[in-house]
């Protein structure tokens, strides 16, 4: 059984006329059962290349002639083709730089667009793109949607039938949301591993899916998983945010009964803010409390020397992403991301990868939560301020005179150290507010101090830590102007603060 999606996709760009179209998957099982599909339904002739047999039978896949691709592509050279026929090419990736192949794909294209008698169509299986320039226009890309949830139920109590086995429903719901957007091949071998783990379909099957899913993180090679391994217990002040996350997690924690009272699934926040002050613990910590695997995505990654690679390069990022969802997708300094995205005429690669990557935001509908982090206010394409990309955006300020005291007691706990009675805390985190330390400065304020009170053999008390404070120059004194009109900037926003203000003593 095969997504009748993908096959209503497929014809219905092959009855526009698009003359190449190129179907992008992982899975070529599954494009061989669309494309016979559309096949046996639209009464095509088919004809098939690929690079292991040359022209290869069909069905069975073995070699008729074991011709070049160009060889092959020539034979349809002619000036009228009355047959209405499919030529299907595989592995047209490897050969995608050769002159000859090129120019006949360009000539075979346009004249099955110019011409009526010539009923033929290209269509190209293959998991990457590479697109040379003069066809670019020509092309039509067809991502082969990876299974919705009622076909991955399906494909659950199909596999469950086949080898005499029960599933409960509440497993079954579960495993929906764990393998959703997966293909119909991954979705088999995933419950195959885990029914010959045991000979049954239990709850050992969730910890195969999340193995399978680091696995396919490593091997897409532009995603890291990080190590979350501290929560908001390890990040002082911002309750606020805190409290709001805490509500999104509980939502993750309890979704398939969040999504039966109607709930939505959270999209993600973006995160505005001071340098040092915390903003890339936040997705680790964020991670943390929902229990989830964290993905960091590196845009400049994705950059590639080919029309529509980068652009490629990010749907498989996100497709990735989505087939090891529930996860959270980090993204730091969003705004250098897609710097150059919002032109003067909005074209270029930046702009194509901000569009899709926004047009993802808005209509998605996985277990992705999304935390973007940025410094330059100024520099955020106003495209991702607006409601529905995210579920809100958020200010981080320079640390309170409370945050402050928070973040020294964390950063001396972690150290085990045991301050001079006489060190007051509190008029310590008083100067250090003032000063408008980071909380990355509060750290190395702490590290330096602890070192040197090792070496000069004594407790850490007042003398040495007014001594590393004085000898530190901070980010927002270095940069006041900056930081003076970033901060004009972000209380002009209206961006939601991520620490509650701090109320005046009746």
């Amino acid at each position: 059984m095969t997504s009748q999606r993908a096959v209503a996709l497929l014809e219905a760009r092959i009855d526009a006329l698009r003359p190449i179209i190129w179907l992008e998957t992982a899975d070529p099982v599954e494009a061989d059962v669309v494309v016979a599909a559309v096949v046996a339904a639209g009464s095509f002739s088919l004809e098939c290349w690929d690079c292991a047999g040359g022209r290869v039978h069909p069905s069975v896949g073995t070699s008729l002639d074991d011709v070049p691709l160009a060889e092959f592509l020539g034979r349809f050279d002619l000036e009228d083709w009355q047959k209405r026929t499919l030529i299907v090419v595989r592995d047209l990736d490897a050969f995608i730089a050769e002159p000859r192949v090129v120019a006949l794909l360009r000539t075979l294209a346009v004249r099955a667009v110019q011409r009526a008698t010539f009923n033929v169509t290209i269509v190209v299986i293959a998991s990457t793109l590479r697109i040379p320039a003069e066809l670019e226009k020509l092309i039509t890309i067809l991502p082969l949607p990876g299974l919705d949830d009622s076909e991955v139920s399906d494909a659950i109590h199909e596999f469950a039938s086949a080898h005499g086995c029960s599933v409960t429903p509440t497993l079954t719901a579960e495993l929906v949301l764990m393998l959703r957007g997966l293909t119909r091949f991954e979705v088999g071998q995933i419950l195959a591993l885990a029914y010959e783990d045991g000979g049954v379909l239990d709850d050992r099957c969730k910890a195969i899916v999340v193995e399978e899913k680091r696995q396919a993180i490593r091997k897409s090679g532009l995603l890291d998983l990080i190590d979350a391994n501290f929560g908001f217990a390890s990040v002082g002040g911002l309750d606020a945010l805190r409290d709001y996350l805490k509500g999104k997690g509980a939502v993750f924690k309890r979704l398939p009964a969040a999504l039966a009272a109607g709930v939505d699934i959270p999209k993600g926040i973006l995160v505005v803010g001071m340098p040092g002050c915390g903003k890339s613990m936040i997705a680790k910590a964020t991670a943390h409390l929902f229990g989830l695997p964290l993905l960091r995505l590196d845009v400049g990654r994705l950059l590639g020397k080919y029309v529509g690679e980068s652009e490629e390069n990010l749907r498989r990022a996100i497709r990735v992403t989505e087939s090891v969802s529930p996860c959270v997708l980090w993204i730091d300094e969003v705004e250098k991301a897609f710097a150059g995205a919002v032109g003067d005429d909005g074209g270029g690669v930046a702009a194509r990868m901000f569009g899709f990557f926004l047009t993802w935001l808005q209509e998605k509908t996985s277990t992705v939560y999304v935390v973007a982090t940025a410094n330059a206010v100024k520099k955020i394409p106003p495209e991702f301020q607006r409601k529905g990309r995210f579920d809100e955006v958020f200010f981080v300020d320079f640390p309170s005179a409370q945050e402050c005291r928070e973040i020294c007691e964390i950063h001396l706990e972690k150290r085990r150290q045991r301050c001079a009675p006489e060190l007051d805390l509190g008029t310590v985190s008083k100067q250090m507010a003032r000063r408008r330390f980071s909380g990355a400065e509060i750290e190395a304020v702490i590290k330096d101090a602890v070192e040197h009170a090792f070496l000069a053999d004594r407790r850490l008390d007042r003398e040495i830590f007014n001594h590393m404070m004085l000898n530190t120059k901070t980010v927002s004194e270095v940069r006041e102007p900056d930081i003076k009109e970033m901060r004009e900037m972000l209380e002009k926003s209206g961006f939601r603060p991520a620490t509650r203000p701090v109320l005046a003593s009746p």
